[in-house]
């Protein structure tokens, strides 16, 4: 029995008994969270969720046989013989997560009740950093001022608090086999997954040992996000918002002596329009100013970057990669159309799906477009001195694609983590989503495989770095980069 299943099965058994907090409210359960659905119909969602996987996800047995996956469908539906809440039938749909092994196949709590929890309802009041086998505080954002960051968490509710973290890596998804990004999505996102798993209560109970080694339990109240954010700006003097929302730029160079690094924040084509950039303006200007200064080195870092276009990636590979290259093998789909939308809430650019010219093989459908499969040339102001790519967890979809296009060639020193994309398959580009008709509870469902051409085997993993480097709770706390500063070790 693989690692994986193992694992499926060990979740299932603890989840059909979940220890699953009383819920806490003050007001109406306007959002339904109280609702209990009946076996039939918690049958009738999974059977069409069931379906919909099996009829259109053509990545659905990458990482886990036909068989396998009988036997974790088997199983999930065994479970649902009683009376759950939506949250309590979610974390036993998440099970299906590791098994699927696709980033962008996401199974989430009904929109609405998804979007409250996330803008309005109390949660953890604390950001978390995972280093070492350990959950630190990463951020005080409590009405406890004397709970330091870098303190360790040992518990949460009675619950071993890396107990509690490994449970919502295990149920995230992520690419084949890949840990490092199940371990970044629930450090940022620590208190709405801990609400999905574990539940809303008002308080929690909490055993920290501080970075002085004095052991406290404290009892501190959740908190709103409203609350969250004018903790952070009161404590820590900084907005808690995501990149995109500030004025930092996607694509930005900046030079130190003979080391010039290009920070490229996402791949998304729409995002860096709304940044006011061009990238292939700004690419073309940037390799010139390299070339101009007789750069040597040159650090490419695409940290954080979770995807986009492949576009933008082709381009700046020409600028890289010192020999042809050709980014994907084949392309292909479970079905060449939808016959069925009903459950569909956003078709995800279906019609543009069925419109491409795909052609029948044995078990798929084969896109039959010869601009997909071009082979480019390098450009000839290419940088050709040492390169440096600089990659972690959230280095997915597109980016783990790139980096893979990196290693192919064993063109650069790549350090950091784990990449969180697969290089060697993206299961993506038109992703509808459907709405379970009970539950509301809501499947992202990917249609199209691009195999990518990369000369090493599929483990399961991302790119793996020829320097694995992890930052420290230290690190994270006083802004050190220690990324950054073992490459200028090298130099």
């Amino acid at each position: 029995m693989s690692t994986i299943y193992r694992l499926i099965l060990l979740t299932i058994t603890y989840l059909i008994t979940p220890p699953f907090t009383n819920l806490v409210f003050g007001q109406e359960d306007s959002l339904g969270l109280k609702v209990q659905y009946s076996p039939d119909a918690l049958q009738e969602d999974f059977a069409v969720l069931r379906s919909s996987l099996e009829d259109y996800h053509i990545g659905l047995y990458n990482y886990t046989s036909k068989d396998k996956m009988d036997d974790v469908f088997q199983q999930v539906a065994q479970s649902l013989d009683q009376e759950m809440t939506v949250l309590e039938f979610f974390q036993i749909l998440s099970i299906l997560n590791p098994a699927i092994g696709n980033v962008h196949t996401k199974i989430t709590p009904p929109t609405k009740m998804w979007t409250t929890l996330k803008q309005a309802m109390p949660v953890f009041p604390f950001d978390v950093y995972w280093s070492q086998n350990q959950l630190y505080i990463l951020r005080n954002l409590s009405k406890q001022a004397d709970l330091s960051e870098g303190s360790i968490i040992k518990s949460i509710n009675g619950q071993g608090a890396r107990e509690v973290f490994m449970k919502m890596t295990q149920l995230m998804n992520r690419d084949g086999y890949n840990q490092s990004y199940p371990v970044h999505r629930s450090c940022v996102s620590f208190g709405h997954i801990y609400a999905a798993h574990f539940g809303l209560p008002a308080f929690f109970e909490i055993e920290v040992r501080t970075p002085d080694g004095l052991d406290l339990k404290k009892n501190v109240a959740a908190r709103s996000e409203v609350q969250l954010k004018g903790q952070q700006k009161a404590r820590y003097q900084s907005d808690r918002i995501i990149w995109s929302k500030t004025k930092e730029p996607a694509l930005s160079l900046k030079f130190e002596g003979d080391l010039a690094i290009l920070k490229i924040r996402t791949f998304q084509e729409s995002l860096i329009k709304e940044k006011g950039q061009k990238y292939k303006a700004f690419l073309k200007k940037a390799f010139k100013e390299i070339a101009r200064k007789d750069i040597k080195n040159l650090v490419l870092d695409i940290r954080g970057n979770t995807g986009g276009q492949p576009e933008p990636t082709e381009f700046l590979l020409t600028y890289l990669l010192n020999n042809p290259f050709q980014i994907c093998k084949s392309i292909e789909a479970k079905v060449a159309a939808i016959e069925d939308e009903t459950y569909f809430i956003e078709n995800g650019s279906v019609s543009y799906f069925e419109e491409r010219p795909w052609q029948k093989a044995d078990t798929s459908f084969i896109l039959q477009d010869p601009k997909q499969f071009k082979v480019h040339q390098p450009q000839k102001g290419q940088f050709k001195g040492q390169l440096f790519l600089l990659i972690d967890g959230f280095t997915s979809s597109a980016a783990g694609s790139f980096a893979g296009q990196i290693r192919s060639q064993e063109r650069a020193i790549i350090v950091g983590e784990e990449a969180g994309g697969s290089p060697f398959l993206t299961v993506a580009r038109i992703i509808p989503k459907l709405e379970l008709p009970n539950s509301k509870i809501v499947l992202s469902l990917p249609l199209i495989q691009s195999t990518k051409n990369v000369s090493f085997e599929n483990t399961g993993h991302g790119v793996v770095p020829n320097q694995t480097i992890r930052p420290s709770i230290k690190d994270m706390l006083s802004g050190h980069d220690p990324v950054l500063a073992w490459i200028r070790e090298q130099l």
